[in-house]
């Protein structure tokens, strides 16, 4: 009973904390006290690994409160998902632990309630009986009547006549707050829960192990059989290597050392290009690792050279990551920083951890589970360090100062959050000179070119953000909303 009753509370403060409030110090509160009682709940030690939970997730909070920008908060919900998997199962992998807990969400089978309302094994009133029996028979009509009523213009006469007043009163119920609180019980409730499915099980263990297999007569080849399996791997990375070879000496020579933009030239392609070589690369790369050394090939006499060559093929696509990213810093030097370049580079120094663990997977005979586990352990806490950074502030003090002044897409700075609003107001001579510079280019894709225009909407997006700030109360607070809110008043 007193777990029914802390679940209550925390449902009531659900309702304070969120109710047409924004995200803020809110979350931040809501999220601690859940994992607070499930750390409680568990009794579970403090151990050296919960650190790698812990730190994204306290990383998160603080983003939330300081900069609040949507990857702080989409990082925030990650991070708690992840950690509370971690406390109900304390598995290794922050993949399985969060596949655990977001899973478990959905978990609709258990009773809303964490503890039993009524003795177990006293005798059911007959009313919840009767309800229970009532209860997919009102469903059913309550969809067809609805498809009647929309379908047949006689019927629906009817129905008004006879049902007029209860519809209208449906029409006054606000279904808005209905599913808002539907919402918070359900996050409640996931809280709460005792026990949670296990989605995701990786092979335990970082190594691989051999498996030996009983002689038997028919199969007295199985030793030929891994011979030419080794062969076939031998050619395989061996002819690969030298196709991947050619394209990074062709990138290492004019990306890296004697890059010039031609005539007619598209950087976007330039970046697109290099983005899907490098996506099917390493599909490629890590299936071929993944199957050749899966299994006995790993403890095969003598493949020293096969070694050497998977070796080779993961850091020539290193290579190709790293020709990549220069691609990008190309691109950016022209056209400035957005959140999807700046998104490409963490998504390539995810893709350099990954590499790097395949390369230590062949040396060291790992297995798939070690490579799991070391991508899914960085990218959780590269998550956690991306949440404190406030992207649009970089995004618009990097384009404002931009070298490339024509090259600059200026209708996206009122795309940004408006917590940079006060910046661009305090910049609006450089945004003017960038869009006349703008003006004199062949080729013009922005759609605000005269400064009166990009004033009119930038005045009329931080006046109804000021609006919405001042909507919310205090549960929503968080430092970077308040300066820029100050700074916008005193400016309008």
């Amino acid at each position: 009973m007193r777990t029914n009753l802390l679940f209550t509370l925390c449902l009531i403060l659900f309702h304070f904390l969120f109710w047409k409030e924004g995200m803020g110090i809110n979350l931040c509160l809501f999220a601690s006290l859940l994992l607070a009682y499930q750390k409680v709940t568990h009794q579970s030690p403090f151990k050296l690994s919960e650190l790698l939970y812990l730190i994204p997730f306290s990383l998160a909070a603080i983003g939330v409160v300081l900069v609040n920008t949507s990857v702080s908060v989409v990082v925030l919900v990650l991070s708690f998902a992840t950690y509370s998997g971690y406390l109900h199962n304390q598995q290794s992998s922050v993949l399985e632990n969060f596949f655990s807990g977001a899973i478990s969400f959905f978990s609709l089978r258990q009773p809303i309630f964490p503890q039993a309302i009524l003795k177990e094994r006293g005798r059911k009133p007959a009313g919840l009986v009767y309800m229970r029996i009532a209860l997919l028979p009102l469903l059913l009509f309550i969809v067809f009547f609805a498809l009647f009523h929309a379908g047949n213009a006689i019927f629906r006469d009817w129905s008004n006549a006879a049902f007029g007043n209860f519809f209208s009163f449906l029409d006054r119920l606000d279904y808005t707050y209905f599913f808002f609180i539907i919402f918070g019980l359900l996050i409640t409730r996931w809280a709460f829960l005792k026990l949670r499915k296990q989605p995701l099980v990786l092979q335990s263990g970082n190594f691989l192990k051999r498996k030996w297999e009983p002689l038997k007569t028919k199969r007295h080849f199985k030793t030929l059989a891994l011979k030419h399996e080794y062969l076939s791997a031998l050619l395989a990375f061996g002819s690969l290597n030298l196709l991947l070879l050619a394209i990074n000496i062709i990138d290492i020579k004019w990306v890296w050392f004697q890059f010039y933009v031609p005539e007619q030239f598209s950087l976007k392609d330039f970046v697109h290009e290099g983005v899907g070589w490098l996506l099917v690369s390493l599909i490629l790369s890590a299936a071929l690792v993944f199957f050749f050394f899966r299994k006995n090939l790993n403890f095969f006499p003598d493949k020293g050279w096969l070694k050497a060559l998977a070796i080779a093929w993961v850091l020539q696509n290193l290579i190709l990551t790293v020709s990549v990213a220069i691609r990008t810093f190309h691109y950016i030097g022209f056209h400035g920083l957005a959140s999807k370049r700046i998104t490409l580079i963490l998504f390539l120094s995810i893709v350099a951890v990954a590499l790097v663990s395949l390369a230590v997977k062949v040396y060291q005979k790992r297995n798939a589970a070690f490579t799991v586990r070391w991508v899914s352990a960085y990218s959780l806490l590269l998550f956690g360090l991306c949440s404190v950074i406030n992207w649009d502030a970089l995004i618009a003090r990097v384009n404002l100062n931009h070298g490339m002044a024509n090259e600059i897409d200026v209708d996206n700075y009122l795309d940004l959050n408006p917590q940079v609003f006060p910046t661009l107001y305090a910049n609006l001579d450089r945004i003017e000179y960038q869009i006349e510079r703008h003006n004199t280019n062949e080729v013009r894709w922005i759609n605000y070119t005269s400064m009166e225009r990009f004033k009119e909407a930038l005045d009329h997006r931080a006046k109804a953000y000021l609006r919405q700030q001042q909507s919310l109360g205090v549960a929503s607070w968080n430092y970077a909303d308040a300066e820029a809110s100050h700074a916008l008043k005193a400016r309008l």
